[in-house]
């Protein structure tokens, strides 16, 4: 193997250095070039020798470098330069330009002071920031225009779904031959489908919006195992499926409604995914993992490379067979995340699959929360007729049904489609109203909050109110904290109607 002396080793290792070299005087006139800068400028050894470092640079650059070189010859120190946001720029024998990054760090030999320059060419690196800056603003803008179009069409499509459930409920009330209230109850029935698959939709975008925030309590397993077991028992035996709960007696801080949705979600996919056996939902304690709560069924199963795309919005494993939009699943991490609780899956494929939720030991207790005193149960709402309400609803089926279903359960109702509309209907009454319904977003840029504030101004009192939305975002939400004020999304649930109106009647 030949041996290289020091010297000669020095030479090679500087000449066929990957970075540009160049060595400048005091005067800025290049000493010394490696054939790694003759290459990337496109000049000679003989040609860059001699010559000034400013014919490297484009020449509406060169004054100003020109001032910056003799600024730094009066601070000679280790620099680096253009690897921030600024970017330099050199350019080679044939004019063309292209952004560099160098490190300056100053020689003395003898006497003399050099400055050596390693200039590296970062087109490549620059070209692929910005490809993926682009592709970063556009994978938001997709992001944001899906957002918008998930508030917009869940918007559209929940006031036709409103009216169909307040007609249901009010012909419920008025029919009393039992084969019409069958076919009213499987009608009932498949609206209550459309609005599960409707408010899937709606809980992506609000999920995006930030307009749900955990409400944390100390909720029992137990309890909400028993009301998860109540609501799918009929439907898995339907299926000749067998559901069994297995609850162990813990109460965990968390958000009630958000956890049931995220167990319900899981327990629903399960029976839809099970042709035979059964479905299992238990929870168990560990003193080292905490609580650990499993769904697990004896169906399909997921193959290994569909896996790690099961939680992705709008995906589905199998289309061919069953309904939905592919957004259970979706919903399910997110609320976990906002839970702060793990989730993890396995699953193989013909022989099922298992998901298990991980809840922090330091969340979990043995103890039950303390019950309301007989005394404050005792103020619970109970079910009321005979009260005046004014409606302010703009769409007109949705005013006509509702109108309808309040009459139907015994309330005096007084329907208008605007703030103005419904300042001449109170005006002329002979009766103040008891409780205000009105729609959000009413004409001409109106909303329900100014129709309760004009209201509330003309009457003088403080009128209760239930405010109806099908907006997500997180100002709507607030409003809540309006003074005897109540907010529902749409489409409401006419159980859940029925009862924030006898609240604000009390």
């Amino acid at each position: 193997m030949p041996r290289h002396s020091p010297p000669e080793l020095f030479e090679n290792l500087v000449e066929f250095a990957p970075d540009a070299l160049l060595v400048v005087d005091a005067g800025g006139t290049i000493v010394l070039a490696n054939r790694t800068a003759q290459d990337l400028f496109g000049f000679t050894d003989l040609e860059l020798i001699g010559c000034a470092i400013e014919r490297l640079i484009p020449e509406r650059l060169r004054q100003a470098h020109t001032r910056h070189r003799t600024q730094y010859a009066e601070n000679l120190r280790t620099r680096e330069m253009g690897a921030a946001a600024s970017q330099l720029l050199a350019t080679r024998k044939d004019g063309s330009e292209f952004p560099v990054e160098i490190r300056l760090s100053p020689i003395v030999v003898g006497s003399n002071t050099f400055v050596a320059a390693a200039v590296r060419d970062v087109t490549d690196r620059r070209h692929a920031a910005q490809v993926l800056q682009a592709a970063q603003m556009e994978a938001d803008r997709a992001n944001a225009a899906k957002s918008r179009f998930l508030a917009t069409a869940s918007h559209d499509l929940r006031q036709p779904l409103q009216t169909l459930q307040l007609l249901n409920a009010t012909l419920q009330e008025q029919i009393a031959e039992p084969g019409a209230r069958e076919l009213l109850v499987r009608e009932r029935e498949a609206l209550d489908a459309m609005a599960h698959l409707l408010n899937a939709l709606l809980d992506i975008s609000k999920l995006e919006a930030g307009s749900i925030k955990p409400d944390l309590e100390d909720v029992s397993v137990a309890e909400i195992f028993e009301g998860l077991h109540r609501e799918f028992d009929s439907i898995a035996r339907a299926r000749g499926l067998t559901l069994s709960i297995q609850a162990t007696p813990h109460y965990i801080r968390t958000d009630r409604t958000l956890f049931r949705q995220l167990l319900e979600n899981l327990v629903g996919n399960a029976i839809k995914y099970t042709e035979a056996g059964s479905v299992r939902l238990s929870s168990s304690l560990s003193r080292s993992s905490g609580l650990s709560i499993m769904v697990a069924d004896t169906g399909i199963g997921i193959a290994p490379d569909h896996l790690g795309s099961i939680f992705d919005e709008y995906y589905q494993v199998s289309r061919s067979r069953r309904r939905g939009v592919g957004l259970g699943l979706a919903i399910v991490k997110r609320v976990a995340a906002m839970l702060d609780i793990s989730i993890e899956v396995q699953s193989e494929l013909g022989r099922g699959t298992q998901f298990q939720i991980g809840v922090p030991a330091e969340r979990i207790s043995s103890t039950a929360p303390a019950r309301p005193t007989a005394a404050k149960a005792a103020t619970q709402p109970k079910a009321g007729t005979g009260a005046v309400i004014l409606l302010i609803e703009d769409d007109d089926a949705v005013r006509a049904a509702t109108d309808f279903y309040l009459k139907a359960v015994g309330h005096t109702s007084i329907a208008t489609a605007s703030i103005s509309h419904a300042e001449r209907a109170v005006q002329a009454a002979e009766r103040l109203p008891d409780l205000i319904i009105s729609d959000y977003h009413l004409n001409q840029g109106e909303t329900g909050i100014d129709a309760i504030a004009r209201l509330r101004t003309i009457t003088q009192r403080t009128l209760p109110a239930l405010l109806l939305s099908g907006d997500t975002s997180a100002t709507v939400r607030d409003l809540a904290q309006m003074q005897a004020c109540r907010v529902l999304s749409k489409p409401v649930d006419i159980k859940e109607l029925s009862l924030a109106i006898a609240e604000l009647l009390q």
